[in-house]
C-alpha cells in the first residue's frame, strides 16, 4: 500500500523500470482490449509512485518529485476525479508529507516543510476514527514525523 513503499528495496534504475512496465501495461491493455488509457485514477497512482521513487531514492530527480506531488494534488482537486472521501484524503496527505519530506533537505524551505506537515496532520486528525468517540480529545496525538528541524520550529 501507500504506507509500505517498495522503492527502498530497489535501485533507482530498477524502480524506474518497474514504473515504465506499469505504464506500458496500461498502454498494452488499451491496444489489446480497447480499454481507455490513462484514466485520472491511473495518472494519480502512477504520478504518486513516480514522485515517491524520484524523491525517495538516491539519484532521483527531486524537482520532478515535487512537480508530480503537486500534479497529484491538482488532479485530486478536480471535480471529475473518480477518487473521493477517505481514499482522496489519504492520497492528499501522502502528497503533502512527500512534499514536506522533500523540503526538509532545503534550509530555505523549512517553514514550507513544516506547513505541509501541519496541513497533513490537520487532515489526519480530522479523519481519525478514534477522535469521534473519545471524551478526551488528547487521547491520541498524530505526529508522523519526529525531526529535529520541525522540533526547532514548534
Amino acid at each position: 500500500g501507500m504506507y509500505l513503499t517498495p522503492w527502498p528495496f530497489c535501485t533507482i534504475g530498477q524502480a524506474r523500470t518497474i514504473l515504465r512496465n506499469a505504464r506500458d501495461s496500461i498502454t498494452a491493455a488499451g491496444k489489446a482490449w480497447g480499454r481507455p488509457t490513462n484514466s485520472k485514477i491511473e495518472q494519480i497512482f502512477l504520478h504518486t509512485a513516480e514522485a515517491d521513487l524520484e524523491g525517495g531514492l538516491v539519484g532521483g530527480f527531486v524537482i520532478e518529485a515535487e512537480r508530480l506531488y503537486k500534479r497529484v494534488l491538482d488532479l485530486l482537486a478536480e471535480d471529475d476525479v473518480s477518487v473521493e472521501g477517505y481514499a482522496a484524503t489519504m492520497l492528499k496527505t501522502h502528497c503533502l508529507l512527500g512534499l514536506g519530506k522533500l523540503y526538509l533537505y532545503d534550509a530555505e524551505r523549512l517553514s514550507e516543510a513544516e506547513a505541509f506537515a501541519r496541513n497533513a496532520l490537520d487532515i489526519l486528525s480530522s479523519v481519525d476514527p478514534t477522535q469521534r468517540n473519545c471524551i478526551d480529545s488528547q487521547s491520541i496525538c498524530f505526529y508522523p514525523w519526529n525531526n529535529s528541524a520541525l522540533n526547532k520550529m514548534s
